[in-house]
């Protein structure tokens, strides 16, 4: 298995934090074809981190609620990275 490179660690950020252009399901399966050449302990502590910084960005969206539309779509593609995330991890820990 390959280690993580900057490049690899872009790409899988790049993927998961697409909450605009794709579903959470799209961007496991991309995020898990990537990493299927690649160290799944340093794999599974990177996309641990991004699921944890996605997740407190989508929180301060939510502790802070201005009721309007862009804030609902910014919160809700949030919601589909962090859950990208947790089905990338949960893949990689079976």
């Amino acid at each position: 298995m390959n280690s993580l490179t900057k490049n690899d660690t872009d790409k899988i950020r790049a993927i998961l934090g697409c909450g605009w252009q794709a579903t959470a399901e799209d961007k496991s399966k991309q995020a898990l074809n990537l990493m299927s050449s690649l160290n799944k302990v340093e794999c599974i502590k990177l996309v641990e981190k991004l699921c944890e910084e996605f997740y407190q960005s989508y929180n301060i969206q939510a502790k802070n609620p201005s009721g309007s539309g862009h804030q609902a779509e910014v919160m809700q593609a949030e919601r589909s990275n962090f859950t990208a995330c947790e089905i990338v991890l949960k893949n990689l820990k079976e």
